[in-house]
């Protein structure tokens, strides 16, 4: 299954987790980023949750901004676990070539991407190149790109246990760094930059290394599993539930429209007219969100009405207890009696 011409791209939430490894990797709190752009942890180890690309996109580029890092998707690269693209790692290495492993990883890429941005192509003497590219009209960030091919060159050597393995060559999009020297550690050869396209080419010899996990009983079981999940592939979060759960975090009353469309990677104007799609509004939204957070205010603290109404952004208590009794057919104090 993949998305529409018309849906915007999706990402898989676990994918992010060695965005996640790398922050802490440098001692940089990731909760309150991972807050400002509508998103938690919890979304993040869901296998099933998935999110725009567009999202991803905005918390990669602000990550790399917080640990002042040009090169922090290739950096994170190194923090790939086995667990961050659910089944996909594992059929790789049970696949009994190098090869076969790529020809699985290409077609079963939806689960990561959806569409997938990686394809395979025939290269002079039998090799091949594995290409990374964006649909047209979609965000780019190096970091992914970076992250992707990074990523994927780690996980043949890790399959094949041979540190030493290296590319034909390896080409990326975007400009050349200040420092090109972590490429040339991560990949063994000089890259390529400002090139047509991002790819890395592999030679002939390497594709036919065998996998030191070559299962074909085991890769059978995981490709039944991984084909169906092809197929059930989750729906990325509305837009209004993502608007929802910027307005109920902690700085959530005080965010306006042009912080939030920045956050959600969007123009002011993008993030209306999609909500307006949606049948909802961001006036509607805010109230939806200042109605629960009153709630969990007024029955779960002590603080004092007037308190609660300056922080929802009344003008005086009379004015937040009408919207309450709006919200909740009863006055706050009769839930205070309770």
């Amino acid at each position: 299954m993949t998305v529409a011409a018309n849906m915007p791209s999706t990402v898989s939430a676990q994918s992010l987790r060695p965005l996640v490894a790398r922050l802490r990797a440098v001692g940089l709190r990731v909760a309150p980023l991972l807050t400002r752009h509508g998103l938690t942890l919890d979304v993040l180890n869901d296998p099933a949750a998935r999110l725009p690309h567009a999202q991803a996109v905005a918390l990669w580029e602000a990550a790399a901004e917080a640990a002042q890092a040009p090169c922090f998707g290739l950096q994170a690269a190194t923090f790939l676990t086995r667990d961050d693209f659910g089944v996909l790692p594992m059929v790789l290495a049970t696949s009994a070539t190098v090869r076969e492993g790529l020809q699985r990883l290409v077609h079963l890429h939806a689960l990561v991407h959806d569409p997938p941005t990686l394809s395979l192509e025939a290269t002079p003497g039998d090799g091949l190149a594995l290409v990374h590219s964006m649909p047209p009209g979609e965000p780019t960030s190096r970091h992914v790109t970076e992250l992707v091919l990074a990523g994927c060159f780690v996980a043949l050597r890790q399959a094949t246990a041979d540190r030493d393995a290296v590319p034909t060559a390896i080409r990326f999009s975007h400009p050349a760094p200040l420092d090109p020297s972590e490429h040339h550690a991560v990949f063994g050869v000089a890259p390529e930059f400002s090139a047509p396209r991002s790819e890395l080419v592999l030679p002939a010899a390497l594709l036919v290394r065998p996998h030191v996990l070559a299962a074909p009983q085991v890769l059978s079981v995981l490709e039944a599993h991984a084909e169906s999940a092809l197929t059930h592939l989750t729906p990325v979060q509305s837009l209004a539930q993502r608007v929802r759960t910027l307005l109920t975090a902690d700085d959530g009353p005080a965010l306006d429209a042009p912080t939030l469309a920045h956050r959600l990677a969007l123009s002011e104007r993008s993030l209306r007219r999609h909500l307006a799609e949606e049948g909802t509004s961001l006036t509607a939204l805010r109230d939806e969100a200042r109605a629960s957070r009153a709630l969990d205010l007024v029955t779960a603290t002590a603080r004092p009405l007037a308190d609660i109404a300056e922080a929802l952004g009344f003008s005086d208590v009379s004015a937040f207890s009408r919207a309450f009794k709006r919200w909740h057919h009863r006055p706050p104090s009769s839930f205070r009696a309770h």
